[in-house]
């Protein structure tokens, strides 16, 4: 997971959707509509060079999700290596279900 993650950041890092050729979205090709991952990776490579404003603009959801990812990635590292969540899970309890 490690390698993918850092194999990504390194190709958005270098090449920029807007000017590549990258294939275009089935959804939007065949309907004529975004679908909720447009934009994405035009927003990660934004990302990556610190532009949250425009990274926001192009996918949203994709930028507001990032926090979300993280914390679930970061608990499940925690119960991999200590048989237990680092986090405490507050998604997923009696109380809020």
């Amino acid at each position: 997971m490690l390698l993918l993650f850092c194999v990504s950041v390194l190709y958005f890092y270098k090449n920029n959707p807007e000017v590549t050729l990258y294939p275009t979205c089935p959804f939007l090709y065949i309907t004529g509509y975004y679908c909720p991952g447009c934009g994405s990776s035009r927003a990660y490579y934004h990302l990556l060079h610190g532009r949250i404003k425009q990274a926001f603009s192009y996918n949203p959801a994709m930028v507001l999700s990032i926090p979300i990812v993280f914390y679930f990635c970061i608990s499940e590292i925690g119960i991999y290596i200590n048989d237990k969540p680092i986090f405490k899970k507050i998604i997923l309890t009696k109380k809020l279900i």
